[in-house]
């Protein structure tokens, strides 16, 4: 199956160390993800997700495989939610003028065409870039 590189980028109105901290804290996830909005807990290097409405049928976990606070972590997926196959999530953090800039790159599989798959991903990650700019305006 073919993989593919999604690249998001959100503007941060803090510093880099502000954005590392909000971002490092699993439960910020929730705060975050409203499309669809979900459950978090932690295990370890490992992350539990669950979306509640669904009965918490559909669950996945993750884990950070790799860290370099404060620029960038990387974690992995086990058995992805529909569509995907395949997910391996790196977020970076670099200074930009007025605070931070966040770059998240999604490798992917999916069972739906990329071109699909990428249209949600642009709406999940829009929706959590409204959702971290209202949690970190002063």
């Amino acid at each position: 199956m073919d993989h593919y590189l999604f690249t998001y980028k959100t503007d941060l109105p803090v510093s880099l160390e502000e954005a590392w901290a909000f971002f490092s804290n699993p439960n910020n996830l929730a705060r975050i993800q409203t499309f669809p909005p979900v459950n978090v807990s932690q295990e370890g290097d490992s992350i539990l997700i669950r979306v509640p409405y669904t009965g918490n049928r559909i669950q996945f976990k993750t884990t950070i495989f790799s860290e370099s606070p404060p620029h960038e972590f990387k974690d992995k997926m086990e058995n992805p939610p529909f569509p995907f196959s395949y997910w391996e999530h790196t977020h970076q953090f670099v200074k930009g003028k007025d605070g931070t800039i966040m770059i998240d790159h999604v490798c992917f599989a999916s069972v739906v065409p990329a071109s699909l798959a990428a249209k949600g991903l642009t709406l999940m990650f829009k929706s959590r870039e409204k959702q971290v700019n209202n949690h970190l305006r002063p």
